[in-house]
């Protein structure tokens, strides 16, 4: 079964890298701007990454912080070595996370309108289709 879930993470990689390079460019950039600041230019402003970085660095250890303290797990050194590594690549993700949002916010934007707008018009359907089917039982009813 492991040699299985390798073989298809190993094809679906080897795919990604195929058929769209450019993401994994941009997160080898990503990864990149974790490490140096202002090394390399990510279209965002330098005031927006010490922002995006400082964010994702407090929710992270934040976040982590109250999930160990919750479970109790801080108990030993070892654990502490493991919250550290936890939290650091929480952080991480969160700033991917908030990169793509600073840099893609517009397409968010638009493409969240477009669903909660198709959310309501099903919520109006539905509603409207309900209201239908009841005043036919009431009339059958009569």
């Amino acid at each position: 079964m492991k040699k299985f879930i390798f073989t298809a993470l190993s094809i679906c990689f080897c795919l990604l890298m195929i058929f769209c390079p450019s993401i994994i460019n941009r997160t080898f950039d990503f990864f990149l701007w974790l490490v140096f600041i202002d090394n390399i230019d990510l279209g965002i402003p330098t005031w927006a990454e010490i922002v995006i970085k400082g964010i994702s660095c407090a929710l992270a250890f934040s976040a982590v912080g109250l999930l160990f303290n919750l479970t109790g797990w801080f108990n030993n050194n070892i654990m502490s070595v493991c919250y550290f590594i936890i939290s650091i690549l929480l952080g991480a993700v969160l700033s991917l996370a908030l990169y793509y949002f600073a840099n893609y916010w517009l397409a968010i934007f638009i493409v969240s309108l477009a669903l909660l707008v198709c959310v309501i018009i099903i919520w109006v359907l539905v509603y409207i289709r309900r209201k239908k089917r009841l005043r036919k039982e009431k009339e059958q009813k009569e």
